[in-house]
């Protein structure tokens, strides 16, 4: 999107407001300290093609996928992204159109995939002092404290 159109941004964010959704999970990752890693997302569902198409216009991030065949309901069209920069820009864009809870959300969204990156890029700048040092770090399940 080049030069965004108020009432084109509006309409996004209250199409988002009401049929999308935002996530972070935690997955199970080995290759860090902590044991795990954050995955956020940006989702919005809908039957109706030329609406997320318009909405995929509007927001100029992510993608759209589809169709998806539900047995014998009309088929869905997914636009969805799981980059940081984009939900964060998607969340920067609607920021001053979401309501009470939707802000919340996208709060503790940030608040926990900022946490979580602190967390492992601490951990991978204690590692590679104490690889430099030639001390081995422990990993979590090999803590010599128990602490896990």
């Amino acid at each position: 999107m080049g030069a965004w159109d108020l009432a084109d941004l509006a309409w996004a964010a209250g199409l988002f407001e009401g049929e999308g959704s935002m996530s972070v999970s935690r997955i199970e990752d080995k290759r860090y300290i902590t044991g795990e890693s954050f995955k956020g997302s940006a989702r919005l569902t809908m039957t109706d093609l030329d609406v997320v198409e318009r909405f995929h216009a509007i927001v100029g991030l992510g993608q759209v996928n589809g169709p998806y065949q539900r047995g014998e309901y009309q088929p869905i069209w997914v636009w969805n992204t799981a980059r940081f920069e984009h939900v964060q820009a998607l969340i920067a864009m609607f920021w001053n159109h979401f309501g009470e809870r939707r802000r919340a959300r996208a709060e503790l969204l940030l608040r926990e995939w900022h946490d979580a990156h602190t967390m492992k890029a601490a951990a991978a700048v204690g590692r590679r002092n104490s690889e430099r040092l030639g001390r081995p770090m422990p990993r979590r399940e090999e803590d010599s404290h128990g602490l896990v």
